[in-house]
């Protein structure tokens, strides 16, 4: 015989209404206390209790699913940038009481599908990568939806504070005593977030008075989205464009693979990373693996998952928050950086 609510209120000493509470997951709104959802939670255990999924999804309205979409590139979810920001989602969303359903294609009919479900109420809330941009979802921009990465979009967005991550970059190099500091960026299908982290670079450098450079890269996006691929463009770029001057002690790089190019360019130069350059990434994606191990800024993908699920939750949940969520990147040191040798600047 199925277990039902009475059962489980009867032997946990508390009311059909309160365990009707606790297992639709609303004993936080209801202000329970976690010693009363303890008896509902172990009642429910002891009787073999199994929750309708259909039944609860009618009782609450809400079908405790939210639905994840990648932009325009059916790879992406491979993609070492992207796969960590998915996994964030994943994690925090079951820490939270939510499945997860991947929309992987993310163009056409995806898209469409997507906002059906969302309007069908079989999805709480919609999250999208917006990579290489948003997909297009036909949904009003007061609908539950939160865009990772990218600014602008008419829906609730979740970003990397790039300013505070060349900052602390800067800072980190100032530290050491460098005074002449090299900018490598990217004009190519990154140009906007790379532009912006070099007018933070150019900013941290006029704050902290040290002389700096800029040299940016011009490569259009490869069909092939491995890392090897990205690296070798960049490579081909440096060796032959590059023209360091003495007194550059040190580089900021717009990523890790702009940073493990220039260390490539700068051995086959007779440089050495950090004795006569020291050269900091940015992203934590494979600088740990780079020779020499890579200091970068860690984009906190994991983190900038969590992040969307949370605001995600809240608007669904109609609780007050900021439209836009901004996270913080962190600094790694690692062995890519050093004291400036004492002939620079």
């Amino acid at each position: 015989m199925a277990v039902k609510q009475r059962d489980i209120a009867a032997a946990a000493g508390v009311s059909v209404t309160t365990v009707s509470f606790v297992l639709a997951g609303r004993a936080e709104e209801m202000h329970l206390s976690r010693a009363t959802v303890r008896r509902v939670e172990d009642a429910a255990a002891r009787l073999g209790f199994t929750p309708n999924y259909h039944a609860q999804a009618l009782s609450t309205g809400r079908a405790r699913t939210l639905g994840l979409i990648t932009g325009g590139e059916r790879r992406v979810l491979l993609h070492r940038f992207w796969s960590p920001v998915a996994a964030g989602v994943g994690v925090h969303a079951s820490e939270r009481g939510h499945n997860v359903l991947i929309m992987a294609d993310g163009v056409g009919s995806t898209s469409d599908n997507a906002a059906e479900f969302l309007r069908q109420k079989r999805i709480d809330g919609l999250i999208a990568f917006a990579y290489p941009s948003p997909p297009p979802l036909h949904v009003g921009p007061k609908a539950p939806v939160v865009i990772i990465g990218g600014r602008g979009w008419s829906h609730a967005t979740v970003t990397l504070d790039d300013v505070a991550g060349i900052a602390a970059a800067m800072s980190h190099l100032v530290d050491l005593g460098h005074r002449d500091i090299l900018y490598v960026g990217d004009t190519g299908c990154e140009a906007n977030v790379s532009q912006r982290r070099a007018r933070a670079f150019r900013a941290a450098g006029r704050r902290t008075g040290v002389r700096t450079r800029q040299l940016d890269l011009d490569r259009t996006h490869p069909a092939d989205l491995s890392d090897d691929a990205f690296i070798q463009l960049y490579r081909d770029q440096l060796a032959a464009t590059l023209k360091l001057p003495a007194s550059t002690s040190a580089a900021i790089c717009y990523n890790d693979n702009v940073a493990v190019a220039f260390c490539a360019v700068l051995g086959e130069r007779g440089l050495r990373v950090p004795a006569d350059i020291s050269v900091i990434g940015f992203d934590d994606l494979h600088a740990a693996s780079a020779i020499p191990p890579l200091t970068t800024v860690s984009h906190m993908l994991e983190e900038m998952g969590a992040a969307a699920v949370d605001l995600l939750l809240d608007m669904i949940e109609r609780t007050k928050r900021p439209r836009d969520l901004v996270v913080t990147p962190r600094l790694v040191i690692r062995a890519s950086t050093a004291s400036a040798r004492r002939s620079a600047g």
